[in-house]
């Protein structure tokens, strides 16, 4: 059995290699591509999207004749449009070399401005709104017939008393983000600065937090590592297994099944399942082999594929007497079969009583993600009990017990 398991293994390895690379890429997407995957790099995508709006903003205030437009409201729809686009709030004031200069023009009323913002000198500053913190930015440029304030409100992070779908609290362009950073001002953190430098303020990781880094990419590879692997095993049971040790490779397929699944649940591998919110046990918990609908979900399709395995791999010898033992164990399979009834049915009704799940399905608008994947585990409990059926049942069909009337 153990020379058929190595030329299996190495039939077979390619399965593995892919597992190992996808593994390896997932770590790579974590780690390198994705915004949220260190502080440093946090910093640096903040800061370059900050330098990118400072570009844009110097870009426009260059252009003499729009300013002159804008102020005297003669500017072309298609220019205004593309100012009222933009990812941060436009104000000109005329009127400069007053004591109080007149808001001539603003671009979105997203943003707003402070008396005291319009007397600072030329330059750029950090401060706090009340819905949010952004950079100032002000400069003065010199008309033909006036002087005219030019100010940039850059929003760095939103902030909003009442939150909505409309209205979320978070750093601008980087959704998610405000669950792990936090603006500081310890010396200890990361320090974001304007395109020519000037320090602006800084961010750090929230104290007992730790970068989500689980994206989409990140699952997605992972995930399909772990798909892999199991193809990868169920490959090497399949090409070991024949009728005179089929028993002996399913017990150690088993075996190996159970050993990765406690290796997932003490250990964080593939992922540590407390980052991803289908593992929330606010969402659904029931007992510790079931502690979220995640591993519900886990452990109904590692079923599935097991039963599935012995039904379409084990091929029974076919005997003609009928002995006390055959007969015996026909009954003892429908007393099983019985008690995993009862057992199915526990679960469904755990995960109805036990979840916030909806389950109405006369109320469409109710139902969410969470609802049609527990759907599909109730499609997955019935698969097993369905292919359980067949096995548990096959001893008593081949002897032909009749079932009292």
């Amino acid at each position: 059995m153990i020379t058929t398991l190595k030329k299996a293994s190495f039939r077979h390895g390619y399965l593995i290699i892919t597992a190992a690379w996808l593994y390896t890429l997932s770590y790579v997407v974590s780690n390198y591509w994705e915004y949220n995957s260190s502080p440093q790099h946090v910093q640096y995508k903040i800061q370059q999207q900050l330098n990118k709006k400072e570009e844009k903003f110097n870009k426009i205030i260059t252009d003499t004749v729009l300013v002159s437009s804008l102020i005297n409201d003669s500017a072309k729809s298609p220019e205004k449009n593309k100012l009222i686009d933009e990812s941060f709030g436009f104000f000109i004031y005329s009127d400069a070399d007053t004591s109080k200069p007149l808001l001539a023009y603003w671009n979105s009323n997203k943003y707003y401005t402070e008396p005291e913002d319009i007397q600072r000198n030329d330059g750029s500053y950090f401060l706090n709104h009340q819905n949010g913190s952004f950079e100032l930015v002000k400069k003065t440029i010199h008309l033909p017939k006036q002087n005219v304030f030019v100010v940039g409100l850059l929003p760095v992070k939103w902030d909003y008393f009442i939150e909505n779908k409309y209205l979320i609290s978070d750093f601008d362009g980087f959704p998610g983000l405000d669950d792990h950073y936090e603006i500081s001002s310890d010396s200890s953190a990361f320090q974001i600065r304007t395109i020519s430098g000037k320090d602006l303020f800084k961010i750090k990781l929230k104290e007992k937090k730790y970068n989500a880094g689980y994206d989409l990419g990140t699952i997605f590879f992972r995930t399909l590592a772990v798909i892999f692997l199991f193809f990868f095993i169920n490959a090497i049971a399949i090409d070991a297994a024949d009728e005179k040790n089929f028993k002996q490779i399913f017990a150690l397929l088993v075996f190996v099944t159970v050993f990765i699944r406690f290796i997932t649940y003490v250990i964080p591998v593939p992922f540590d399942f407390s980052k991803i919110p289908l593992f929330d046990p606010g969402i659904y918990a029931s007992n510790f082999l079931h502690p979220s609908l995640g591993d519900l979900l886990i452990n109904a399709v590692l079923v599935l594929w097991l039963v599935s395995f012995y039904k379409f791999n084990y091929k029974a010898k076919i005997e003609e007497t009928v002995s006390r033992k055959r007969e015996i164990l026909a009954y003892l399979n429908i007393v099983i079969l019985s008690i995993i009834c009862f057992v199915f049915v526990g679960v469904i009704r755990s995960l109805v009583l036990d979840s916030k799940i909806s389950f109405d399905v006369t109320n469409i608008l109710s139902l969410n993600i969470y609802s049609i994947i527990s759907f599909a585990i109730l499609g997955l409990l019935v698969l097993i009990f369905y292919n359980l059926s067949h096995i548990l049942l096959q001893p008593a069909v081949d002897i032909k017990i009749t079932l009292p009337q």
